[in-house]
């Protein structure tokens, strides 16, 4: 399950994932992304992990194809959590993508705010 963060604008998006997504929910995900890069242009997002992000393989296809689709939409994405995975993953998509990706601790959300907001 995910919830858009009260702190999100046109612009600057953040999502809370707090249970692993179905291949619905991240489908629902990406289209929300969809329609803020349609209205806004090139966007920055914020996830806050709390949790594996996939539920299944299908959830992690929805998200790899909005990745594909969008890499060049994304100015910045910031992924919040203290889990090594996410870590490792963030520098990952970070080294073979277009999208300035970081991660933080989830201690340091305030400076992950601040980080897509500049």
């Amino acid at each position: 399950m995910y919830q858009m963060s009260e702190r999100s604008t046109a612009k600057e998006r953040g999502y809370t994932i707090t249970s692993r997504l179905s291949r619905d929910e991240a489908r629902g995900l990406a289209q929300e992304l969809e329609r803020a890069i349609q209205a806004e242009g090139r966007i920055r997002v914020l996830f806050e992990v709390q949790t594996a992000p996939y539920g299944d393989f299908g959830a992690l296809w929805e998200d790899l194809k909005f990745d594909l689709k969008h890499a060049r939409d994304i100015e910045r994405a910031a992924v919040v959590g203290d889990g090594k995975l996410q870590k490792v993953a963030t520098k990952f998509f970070d080294a073979i993508s277009s999208v300035d990706c970081r991660h933080f601790p989830s201690a340091e959300r305030e400076q992950a705010w601040a980080w897509i907001a500049h």
